[in-house]
C-alpha cells in the first residue's frame, strides 16, 4: 500500500507540474481539436490576450479568431498534424475587434488517446510594423541614391567601401567589383 500511495503522489506531483506549465505559462498556449478546430482548452496568458472569458473561449473554434477562410486553417492544422510544417504567420482577432499579427508554433501532440495540437502563439505586430517602416525607409533612400547625381561612398570602420552610388560607378565606369576593397587602395 506505501509503495502504491507514493506512486499516486508522484503522478499528482508530475500532472500538477505539467498542468501548471500549461496553464501558468506567460506564453499564449492554446490545445485545438485539428479535425473541427475547437479550442480543447488555453492558458490566462491566451484569456488575458484575445480578451474572452475563458468560458466563452472554450465554446470557440480557431477559425472564430484566425482571419483567414476556415478551409485555409483546417490546410495549416493538417500540416502540421502531417508534421509538415510547425511555424506560421497569421492575423488574430481579439475579442475588443483588434487585428493582430501573430506567430504561431505548433505541434501535433497525442492526448487522451487522439491527435490535438499544442499551440503557441506570439504577437509580432510591432515586428511587422517595424519592418514595413524599414523597408519603406529602405526605399526611399534607394531612391534618393539611385537617382542622385552627386557621388556617395561609405566604408566600414575597416575602410572598406559598403555602398558606392550609381552616378559614382557612372563617372569612374566601375561597378560593385569596388565594394570590400580598402579606401588606401587606387580605384
Amino acid at each position: 500500500i506505501t509503495k502504491r500511495k507514493r506512486a499516486e503522489e508522484a503522478l499528482s506531483k508530475s500532472e500538477e507540474l505539467f498542468r501548471n506549465l500549461f496553464q501558468y505559462h506567460t506564453a499564449v498556449k492554446l490545445i485545438i481539436d485539428p479535425d473541427t478546430g475547437k479550442i480543447l482548452d488555453a492558458n490566462e496568458a491566451a484569456v488575458n490576450y484575445y480578451g474572452w472569458p475563458y468560458e466563452q473561449i472554450m465554446h470557440m473554434k480557431i477559425q472564430d479568431i484566425n482571419m483567414l477562410p476556415p478551409e485555409e486553417v483546417k490546410a495549416a492544422m493538417g500540416k502540421v498534424r502531417a508534421q509538415k510544417k510547425v511555424c506560421f504567420e497569421f492575423r488574430h482577432r481579439r475579442a475588443d475587434g483588434s487585428v493582430r499579427d501573430v506567430e504561431i508554433f505548433s505541434s501535433s501532440i497525442k492526448a487522451q488517446g487522439r491527435d490535438v495540437l499544442h499551440t503557441i502563439v506570439h504577437d509580432i505586430t510591432e515586428r511587422k510594423r517595424s519592418e514595413k517602416l524599414l523597408s519603406k525607409s529602405e526605399e526611399r533612400y534607394r531612391l534618393i541614391t539611385d537617382n542622385i547625381t552627386d557621388i556617395i561612398l561609405t566604408t566600414d570602420t575597416a575602410g572598406l567601401y559598403t555602398f558606392i552610388s550609381p552616378s559614382h560607378k557612372r563617372v569612374l565606369e566601375r561597378g560593385d567589383e569596388v565594394l570590400g576593397r580598402s579606401i588606401f587602395e587606387h580605384i
